[in-house]
């Protein structure tokens, strides 16, 4: 149950942060992840036509980065 209801929020952290960059223009780096949860993220924005993601930096520190296209 935890594992679903991590899911949910992270796909709600994405779509939110989408919006924001879609209105802001400006990029948003979101908390450290791993990569299962980096992933979940990548796949939810992939078809949203306004924003890429993309991962960055090293081990535990690893976060993704929603920018405008």
């Amino acid at each position: 149950n935890y594992r679903k209801e991590r899911e949910k929020l992270l796909t709600e952290l994405a779509r939110a942060a989408a919006r924001k960059v879609v209105a802001t223009k400006n990029s948003i780096v979101l908390p450290a992840m791993n990569s299962y949860e980096r992933r979940i993220v990548h796949v939810e924005l992939a078809a949203h036509p306004e924003v890429k993601t993309e991962s960055q930096g090293l081990g535990k520190e690893r976060s993704v980065t929603i920018a405008p296209v």
